[in-house]
């Protein structure tokens, strides 16, 4: 491998660490916030701005990335191979599912077709809940567990 590759790919690297596509949203709020200020900004100003900002947004981005455990990003994606649902359309009857959705979640009807489709699928509804909300309600915590265990509750 060359040099003049080695040193592309890393800067590939560093880029994709600092998310470049949350950096640029980022920045058009920071610019229409610039542009929306009463009176004249001055164009240093905002460059120096848009480059500060860019810089911290992209330092956040890159230090939430190393924040995160090597050993359980592994683990998961070690374990996404078990997930995939085979050519057939069903899952393995050794595999448990759980399939919780909100009363309130738009995504409510796909989630009971899946479950009617699965025969060893247990749906769980939550009144009231939604499709991000979902997760902090006590049956669902109750259920995850459970289905950790081997057990139904």
């Amino acid at each position: 491998m060359s040099v003049a590759v080695a040193r592309r790919s890393t800067l590939a690297d560093v880029i994709a660490l600092g998310k470049p596509r949350i950096t640029f949203m980022v920045l058009v709020t920071t610019m229409t916030g610039l542009w929306l200020a009463p009176g004249a900004v001055a164009p240093s100003l905002i460059l120096s701005t848009l480059a500060g900002v860019a810089l911290i947004v992209a330092g956040a981005n890159a230090q939430m990335m190393a924040q995160n455990d090597l050993g359980s990003l592994i683990g998961v994606l070690k374990a996404m191979g078990a997930l995939a649902i085979p050519p057939g359309g069903k899952p393995a009857r050794s595999t448990r599912v759980l399939i919780a959705a909100g009363s309130e979640d738009p995504l409510l009807p796909q989630s009971r077709a899946l479950a009617a489709s699965w025969p060893e699928a247990r749906l769980l509804e939550v009144s009231g809940a939604n499709h991000d909300t979902i997760r902090a309600h006590g049956e669902v915590v109750a259920a995850v567990r459970s289905l950790i265990r081997g057990t139904r509750p």
